[in-house]
């Protein structure tokens, strides 16, 4: 793999040869000039007394520990981009452009169990060095909970590998956070002679860049016979928008005496009661029931007994299912949450998918009354496609879109045909309303845009730029689901 064709962060995964190296200065103030574009995340932390007790204690070594917040396993390569953070300076110090400085690495599986992960002279994970190092008889598993970059004092200070960035911080860390993920922890130690000298928990939350804007539109078209009502509403996200995983834009048009609106051939009318139409716009379903869908769409008694045959099979200390069969639910729940997140691609598990008949079964024993109007809307959806079809792949492609997507639910554009009077634009009020969550139901933004009508010139036929602003593809109403129905304000 070429390192320089792809991201810094994935340069310093698993995958590419530089693990548990600092990266270079220029590197480094790239990732900074990254940062203040708001595309990744660094976060800088002080360690006074860890890094005074390193300074007293010759053989002291500094244990930085990080979760693993996606799938991570050095022995697949599903996202070459690391679910872990990655210290990026320490102490003030980078990597010179060609170093040997690589820090010692300890991993954590998912059964519990710590050893050292170590890596070959081309940079590579090396699985028989790893074997050879540890006891006889124990079982290893090569899915990570967490990995620990340990440093000795030597590897602190300036030396023939490392050099200073410009106005350097003493005793302060800096890392790369992953992509998508909020907050977590980081554990830090300072160990000697297997005795912990100090040890604290440091909380990493995202910065917030509440930089979100929304613009709405609506442009009534006057033509001989029919005229158009064409509405567009855009959300202007910031670069970091992808932490969002469900979203909803809402759209009220006020209906007008003596004017007919259709839409999709059905004709609304003001009433007595009938001041309004809604059109609702969902993306994405919530985490939860997200989680429970794929279950229904992925057999995991197929999984688990597939991997016990392939574990039964293997002459090796890694990955032995079949004498921790416990674990097997577990690696079945982190592949799911690895969908969910995106570090594991839906199609991957294929020989794993349902069958038509079981998936049918599966998604109808699903209690809907748990979940709120959103999902509700967004899986009826869904479960029509497949009682369509006939067959699981159609809908299997349309969750796979929902999950490479999430982040594209930022414009809603309407059109309606009127017949009858002319449209006011003195009274003719437009609202929207948009609401963001992230993967853990929680909002993360939330707004109301208000907008006047604007009336083109009888028979003016609406200008390139105009049409590209308001120009509707039915095509992809799904998965971003447009529920149109009547509001009903009392007077």
């Amino acid at each position: 793999m070429n390192s320089l064709c792809i991201s810094l962060n994935a340069k310093y995964g698993l995958h590419a040869f530089n693990l548990g190296k600092l990266p270079t200065l220029s590197e480094y103030q790239k990732l900074q000039d990254l940062q203040e574009k708001g595309v990744l995340q660094l976060f800088a932390f002080t360690l006074e007394n860890e890094f005074e007790l390193l300074a007293k204690n010759a053989t002291a070594e500094l244990c930085l520990s990080f979760p693993t917040l996606g799938f991570t396993d050095p022995a697949m390569d599903y996202s070459l981009a690391p679910q872990f953070a990655i210290p990026v300076m320490i102490n003030g110090l980078v990597s010179k452009e060609t170093t040997a400085f690589r820090a010692k690495l300890v991993v954590t599986d998912i059964g519990g169990t710590d050893y050292p992960l170590c890596i070959s002279n081309e940079g590579t994970i090396d699985f028989e060095l790893i074997e050879k190092s540890i006891p006889d008889k124990q079982h290893l598993f090569t899915t990570l909970d967490k990995i620990t970059f340990i440093y000795t004092k030597d590897q602190l200070v300036p030396n023939e590998n490392l050099t200073y960035i410009s106005n350097p911080i003493s005793n302060t860390i800096e890392i790369l956070a992953p992509q998508n993920i909020e907050n977590f922890n980081i554990q830090v130690k300072v160990v000697c002679n297997n005795q912990v000298l100090c040890e604290r928990i440091i909380d990493y939350h995202m910065s917030k860049n509440d930089k979100y804007d929304g613009k709405l539109q609506a442009i009534w078209q006057q033509g001989r016979e029919k005229s158009y009502l064409h509405v567009n509403y855009k959300i202007i996200t910031p670069k970091n928008h992808h932490a969002c995983f469900r979203a909803k834009v809402t759209v009220d048009i006020p209906l007008q005496e003596g004017v007919q609106y259709t839409w999709e051939s059905a004709p609304f009318t003001k009433g007595e009661e009938t001041k309004a139409l809604r059109f609702s716009q969902y993306h994405g379903i919530s985490h939860h029931f997200f989680k429970k869908i794929l279950a229904s769409l992925i057999s995991q008694a197929h999984f688990e007994a597939d991997l016990l045959l392939k574990s039964e099979a293997l002459h090796s200390s890694f990955n032995r299912y079949d004498i921790y069969p416990q674990l097997k639910t577990v690696l079945y729940d982190r592949l799911l949450e690895g969908v969910l997140n995106r570090t594991v691609p839906l199609f991957s598990l294929s020989p794993y998918f349902a069958h038509f008949k079981e998936a049918q079964q599966n998604l109808s024993q699903i209690v809907l009354d748990s979940y709120d109007t959103h999902d509700q809307v967004v899986f009826h959806k869904l479960y029509q496609l497949l009682e369509q079809e006939q067959a699981i792949m159609p809908l299997l492609e349309e969750v796979d879109k929902i999950l490479s997507h999430w982040e594209a639910f930022t414009e809603i554009s309407i059109v309606l045909e009127t017949m009858g009077k002319a449209l006011n634009a003195n009274t003719f009020h437009i609202k929207a309303n948009v609401e963001l969550e992230d993967i853990h139901g929680q909002v993360i933004y939330q707004a109301k845009h208000n907008a006047l009508l604007q009336v083109l010139k009888k028979h003016r036929q609406l200008s390139l730029v105009e049409n590209k602003q308001l120009k509707t593809n039915k095509k992809e109403i799904f998965p971003n689901i447009i529920n149109v129905h009547r509001e009903v304000k009392k007077s």
